[in-house]
């Protein structure tokens, strides 16, 4: 067996660790008197010219890609701050706002790297004109979205002979094949995570996908020939859907079954439910060294942190041994991340959808005002909140996508209401090509009402094997009061066409962008800086770091349009990181995420060695109300 030795990965550790002496400077240092009138004066000055520190502006490419290809990008000293990089398709976007960066990225996102969003007034026109059209072609609407067949195929040609990302074809011609960072292996064994991107690698007996979010399958293609893909079996639904991978190399493993490998049987593996995307997985390896010893590593991909995984039958300790290594989703690993649970924002969004398609919204200038009160309630009473699986038992061997949470039985009058009312608001939900899923179907199980989504959304469902959520879709807009569509298309000019186009069956519409990014919780020095048992004790309603969010139209936003940022994210917070990271016995953290930086990898060590060197003997699972959050 083929193994990545202990010293050299060790040795590449060691070239982005920082010193005990660094570590306490750099969580201290915003403490110290000068440091803190430093650092609040340039906190000033970025809020002035509307500039976000060099975390911030990583996270946002991060996001797109979390398993960057560092290597292939330009060197940070040669980026304009008013430049930022789409880690997807590695252009530069030169001068381009925020919300055009995030318009780019999240199409990129939903077709893979073949992004064809604003950067240029020129290309904003078009985009309009584009859209223009569609809306004169409902119930077909979203079909023309997508590109032609011939433009896509141009767009892969064009990336594939211009990108330096160390796929196999830019490798022939450079006549070079660069080493994968060491985090890509799974220690102590011959195979790699998400790490498509360099196409065939040495030494490599099988190849993990995580789930299918297309920054994890970089270069991942219908001709793959390199060895076996090991995935959830949606994972491979959807690489066979969308990317007609031959089903020889595509080898779907059953969900909380320990599989010993085909290739090398001192290997074994158990896939977790990562409560990310459908299909998403935690992969823990179990390997029996030389010795006799079993090691045990696990590695999160992107996931949301919740009991339920602590509690699993594999990783529950002190039943099951410490994780030697863990490769952990640092996505938001950021003391200004401290968003509400999934289940608050999912009965939030719910709330305002039916109240407002009540015709109980009765202040339109401060639609938060009733989610902020509730949210108040909720946090301490939360009667609606009762987050049981479907299934009851962790250790079922189906993954729903709709199992968290199960809502009040009031619900049940809720939606009588609902359909007794003669509303001509459209709900519309943003979502990416797998993601978000949550989010429209439990509002339209709220309202009691079916969902519309494109044919390719469609397909893209039938893939999940979700069978309730299927029997909610309808290719009628007109039926459906819950839209799906692709969230880089929540715009207001956008939506305010396509409400054109569906009057006067709809007057309204209120549209839900559900991110991560949309909610900040205080100070990131701050809250980096307290001790864990203070970030990791439960949470009273009215104290610091209490779960409240004031969900607010965009400025844009009409009386008639409506668009809403949710702080709906399906990465851990990061709070939920430091309740993952204190609930189990972990020998060593490797991040995943912002690792481009090296300031942002200094942090991100000093914020982990310090979690572990502050936690108590034994370790014990932080207190929950819930096993499907904290």
């Amino acid at each position: 067996m083929n193994k990545r030795p202990c010293e050299e990965m060790d040795h590449a550790a060691a070239a982005t660790a920082i010193t005990a002496d660094q570590s306490k400077r750099l969580c201290k240092s915003s403490l110290a008197g000068t440091d803190s009138q430093i650092l609040q004066h340039r906190l000033e000055s970025d809020a002035n010219s509307h500039r976000k520190d060099p975390f911030e502006a990583d996270l946002e490419k991060a996001i797109a890609l979390s398993l960057a290809d560092q290597d292939s990008l330009p060197l940070v000293s040669d980026i304009n701050r008013n430049d930022r990089v789409c880690l997807v398709c590695k252009k530069m976007l030169s001068g381009v706002t925020v919300e055009g960066f995030n318009l780019h990225v999240n199409e990129c996102l939903d077709r893979g790297g073949e992004s064809s969003s604003i950067s240029s007034n020129s290309d904003n026109t078009s985009a309009k004109e584009s859209w223009s059209r569609l809306f004169r072609r409902v119930p077909n609407a979203f079909a023309t979205i997508m590109q032609t067949t011939a433009t896509k195929k141009n767009a892969k040609k064009s990336v594939a002979s211009t990108s330096s990302d160390g796929s196999a074809q830019d490798k022939k011609k450079k006549g070079v094949k660069r080493p994968i960072p060491f985090y890509k292996w799974m220690q102590d064994t011959p195979y790699t995570v998400d790490a498509f991107c360099y196409g065939e690698i040495d030494n490599c007996k099988g190849y993990f996908l995580t789930h299918f979010h297309s920054d994890h399958y970089t270069n991942l293609r219908k001709s793959w020939s390199y060895g076996p893909i090991y995935c959830s079996q949606i994972t491979a639904n959807l690489i066979q859907h969308k990317i007609g991978v031959l089903s020889e190399y595509i080898h779907p493993l059953p969900m909380d079954k320990e599989v010993t490998m085909e290739e090398d049987d001192k290997v074994s593996v158990t896939l977790i439910d990562a409560n990310h995307c459908p299909g998403a997985v935690l992969f823990l390896f179990k390997v029996r060294l030389p010795g006799g010893q079993i090691a045990r590593h696990l590695h999160t991909g992107d996931f949301r942190a919740n009991p339920r995984m602590c509690l699993h039958r594999s990783l529950k300790q002190p039943e099951n041994g410490p994780i030697d290594t863990l490769y952990l989703d640092t996505t938001y690993l950021h003391g200004s991340f401290t968003f509400p649970r999934q289940a608050l924002v999912l009965q939030a969004a719910c709330d305002m959808a039916e109240r407002i398609v009540a015709g109980k919204d009765d202040d339109e200038n401060k639609p938060a005002t009733a989610l902020k009160i509730w949210l108040k309630k909720a946090a301490v009473e939360s009667p609606c909140l009762q987050e049981k699986s479907a299934h009851g038992d962790v250790d079922n061997n189906t993954a729903s996508t709709t199992t968290t949470p199960t809502l009040h039985p009031s619900i049940g009058a809720s939606i009588a209401r609902a359909q007794r009312c003669s509303s001509k608001v459209l709900v519309v939900v943003g979502t990416y090509l797998i993601g978000k899923e949550k989010v429209f179907y439990h509002i339209a199980k709220r309202l009691g009402t079916k969902i519309y989504v494109d044919d390719r959304k469609r397909k893209v469902i039938e893939c999940l094997e979700d069978k309730e959520l299927l029997s909610m879709l309808t290719s009628n807009p007109f039926e459906a009061q819950v839209h799906a569509i692709p969230i880089m298309h929540l715009k207001i000019e956008y939506l305010a066409s396509y409400l054109e186009e569906l009057k006067p069956h709809f007057t309204s519409i209120i549209a839900f962008r559900p991110t991560g990014w949309t909610f900040r919780g205080g100070n990131r020095a701050d809250n980096e800086s307290r001790p864990l048992a203070e970030i990791t004790a439960p949470i009273e309603e009215g104290k610091k770091g209490s779960q409240l969010c004031d969900i607010k139209p965009t400025t844009a936003s009409s009386r008639t349009v409506r668009v809403f940022g949710l702080p709906y994210s399906e990465h851990s917070s990061f709070r939920e990181l430091a309740l993952f990271v204190s609930s189990l016995q972990i020998r060593r953290i490797v991040p995943t995420v912002n690792m481009l930086r090296e300031e942002s990898r200094a942090r991100m060590y000093a914020i982990l060695k310090d979690w572990q060197q502050q936690k108590t003997e034994p370790v014990r699972l932080a207190s929950f109300t819930s096993e499907d959050g904290w």
